[in-house]
């Protein structure tokens, strides 16, 4: 196809018929997919929406808007706070939302919680950085990651809404901000 990194914006029946028909998505295509895109499975047929005016205008259309309480559509995501242990390092996030989730980190994982509480200390030595919603530069993840001598950045406000499970991220911890490097491509729809 010769896409490159862009081919995280190809679904898997395109790819699919690229191998079949030598069918490449057009440029165009790809090109408002990076502004934008959706996949939506609307009367039992998926498919994708790509660009900010054709995603609001099905919204409209099919009513999703009733359903969904918040859409945001963006560009570059990224989430700042308050660096903790300086250091930058990318890595895969686990979200956790409480100690009972611990068992799904695994060596280098990134973990983005809402704070964390001295049970979450055995997996420390595992994880790659730390980002939490609250805390200051006073707080226990703030704390033991000196200790550990983990980047860390603290009280982002909403990385537990921004980021997913196995979303490769970048923790800048000399600045204070975490970025998103690439989406996982799948996830769990409830």
């Amino acid at each position: 196809m010769k896409i490159g990194k862009d081919i995280v914006y190809i679904s898997y029946e395109e790819m699919i018929e690229f191998l079949k028909q030598k069918h490449v998505v057009p440029h165009q295509t790809v090109s408002k997919r990076k502004q934008a895109w959706a996949v939506a499975c609307i009367n039992g047929v998926t498919r994708i929406i790509a660009g900010k005016k054709e995603i609001k205008k099905a919204i409209d259309r099919f009513k999703i808007g009733e359903k969904i309480t918040q859409i945001k559509i963006t560009k570059v995501v990224l989430v700042k706070g308050d660096p903790a242990c300086q250091g930058k390092i990318s890595g895969h996030v686990k979200i956790v939302n409480n100690i009972d989730e611990l068992d799904k980190i695994k060596q280098g994982d990134i973990i983005v919680t809402h704070m964390t509480t001295p049970d979450y200390t055995p997996v420390f030595n595992k994880l790659g950085g730390i980002v939490t919603d609250d805390g200051g530069i006073t707080c226990h993840a703030a704390i033991i990651s000196r200790e550990f001598n983990i980047p860390c950045v603290v009280g982002t406000g909403n990385a537990t809404q921004v980021f997913r499970d196995n979303d490769l991220i970048e923790i800048d911890a000399y600045k204070g901000t975490v970025k998103l490097l690439d989406r996982a491509l799948y996830s769990v729809v409830q």
